[in-house]
């Protein structure tokens, strides 16, 4: 992969593939958009419906930054999480020690976005009494099985980079491990992705976006 650090508009760094030419979050604010979406539009409302104890799956990994707020909210608010992150190309170190993640985590011990990205693949480890984190090095494709979720962060390139990742078997694995009340959310709007959740048997909704995008889309399983 040909990887670049870029800034983006909130002061914070994210990476962009070359290849793809696709960033890793937006460029309108990398820490924002994933506050926005994954934790107040995510996690947020499964504490509401499913308690302090839940177990998480992230859909494309990358920068770490979801998995780093989430640790965050983990810890103010006192949850049990277990936060399995699957990706398969993993962004490397040189790479991930350019990011500026931890000045906007000045609740955390400064050492802890470091712990995340340098914690080992296919092993469960627990950063404090609030988080533990197993990461997968795998492509969603070839896993046979999930772990049980009831929140999942879909945060895979977008369509017209990855359109492999937006098709309805992946969402069909995804719906088996969620119990009922159990979601998905995601940057994504597309209307073509939309349509898919909701062939797969999801309830979903629009919601407002964050900085620069009118919409982001969950999915419900009913």
């Amino acid at each position: 992969m040909q990887l670049e650090v870029v800034n983006t508009n909130d002061g914070s760094t994210t990476l962009l593939n070359k290849e793809l030419n696709a960033t890793y979050h937006s460029k309108f604010g990398a820490v924002e958009e994933s506050k926005h979406i994954y934790i107040n539009h995510g996690l947020v409302p499964s504490m509401s419906y499913f308690g302090n104890s839940i177990n998480i799956i992230e859909i494309g990994f990358g920068t770490g930054l979801n998995a780093l707020l989430t640790l965050q909210e983990a810890t103010l608010q006192k949850l049990n999480i277990h936060y399995y992150a699957i990706e398969k190309n993993p962004v490397p170190k040189e790479l991930y020690k350019k990011l500026n993640y931890s000045s906007f985590v000045k609740t955390l011990e400064e050492d802890q976005f470091e712990r995340i990205m340098a914690s080992e693949w296919e092993e469960q480890i627990t950063l404090n009494p609030f988080f533990k984190i197993s990461k997968l090095q795998k492509d969603i494709h070839d896993l046979p099985t999930l772990p049980q979720a009831h929140l999942i962060y879909y945060d895979a390139f977008a369509p017209a980079a990855a359109p492999d990742m937006w098709q309805k078997p992946v969402f069909d694995k995804l719906y088996n491990v969620l119990p009922q009340k159990g979601s998905i959310i995601t940057y994504c709007a597309k209307g073509e992705v939309k349509r898919t959740l909701k062939q797969t048997g999801f309830i979903v909704e629009a919601l407002p976006g964050p900085s620069g995008k009118r919409e982001i889309t969950r999915a419900i399983k009913p």
